[in-house]
């Protein structure tokens, strides 16, 4: 299968939590695993709220960005870009104004329409949204 990480199924490969074994169980069983620029900003983004709540500190939070970003030049997953079309899909899922989806969410959605992926996730949100929209996902979740 072919599958497309956000950022909050992501994250439990760099940083032990409830959800990593599975997070590792899926990326191990995936035929290739894709993510888009987006989420280089959006674990980024993770890491400096972890430092926040004091879950993570600041050097193992740079250790684990470095990690992320050695994966990304060694091609561990394809990155996929955000372009003109993914855009125009995430707001046209948007603009439905019946769907839970934040803006990020809906450019996630974006990508794995135009090249045809399912969403791996742990965010029910983006989950609701991506059975509204019929985006072949999964939510991660703990049983």
């Amino acid at each position: 299968m072919r599958v497309y990480f956000d950022t909050s199924a992501l994250v439990p490969l760099y940083v032990p939590e409830a959800l990593t074994s599975i997070a590792v169980e899926r990326l191990s069983g995936a035929e290739a695993a894709y993510v888009s620029w987006l989420t280089e900003v959006e674990v980024t983004s993770a890491l400096a709220q972890k430092t926040r709540t004091k879950e993570l500190g600041k050097d193992d939070a740079r250790r684990v960005l470095e990690a992320f970003r050695a994966h990304l030049r060694d091609k561990a997953y394809e990155v996929l870009p955000l372009t003109r079309e993914a855009f125009a899909l995430a707001s046209t899922a948007l603009g439905r104004f019946d769907t839970p989806l934040r803006s990020l969410d809906a450019l996630h959605l974006a990508c794995c329409q135009l090249f045809d992926l399912t969403l791996l996730t742990a965010d029910a949100g983006l989950a609701r949204g991506a059975k509204l929209l019929r985006v072949p996902h999964e939510h991660l979740a703990l049983p």
